[in-house]
């Protein structure tokens, strides 16, 4: 039985949202690993100073991406944008755009404890690495649907 479009593209949307986690995740095991085995010590001064800055970039990041997104809902007109929007794809760039927002965020209400309680371990560190890999894949999608826009593909 064929899937529909509706369907073809919920699913390509699951798939994106799995597969930037998936790297992620494995990416930051393998990271751990790599670090244990190397006999890494956490000094905690340190990664608190690095999660400082991630929290700043994050916010940044955040705060870039909802204004790129409210522009793109607010961008009505143009033939390219009802193209767009006819073949489903306006919804995938939207939610990736979406997506991005919600895992910045969550990396955010993640992390401010850990400066806030002055916390950290392999674990965070683990968390720490596969936020930064995730927020990275997820800005390279934005900026890929974006030249894509652009280009008017």
């Amino acid at each position: 039985m064929r899937m529909n479009r509706k369907m073809r593209h919920r699913l390509r949307r699951m798939f994106i949202l799995l597969i930037t986690i998936l790297i992620g995740y494995i990416a930051s095991i393998i990271s751990i690993q790599l670090l244990k085995n190397s006999g890494y010590i956490i000094e905690q001064a340190y990664i608190v100073d690095v999660v400082k800055t991630m929290i700043g970039i994050w916010g940044s990041l955040l705060g870039f991406i909802i204004s790129a997104e409210s522009i793109l809902i607010a961008f009505n007109g143009g033939k390219l944008t009802e193209e767009i929007k006819k073949t489903g794809h306006f919804k995938t760039i939207l939610f990736i755009y979406t997506m991005t927002c919600f895992e910045l965020l969550l990396l955010l209400v993640l992390f401010i404890p850990v400066v806030i309680f002055n916390i950290f371990g392999f674990l965070w560190l683990q968390l720490l690495i596969m936020g930064f890999i995730i927020s990275v894949e997820d800005l390279f999608l934005c900026l890929l649907f974006l030249a894509l826009l652009i280009r008017g593909v």
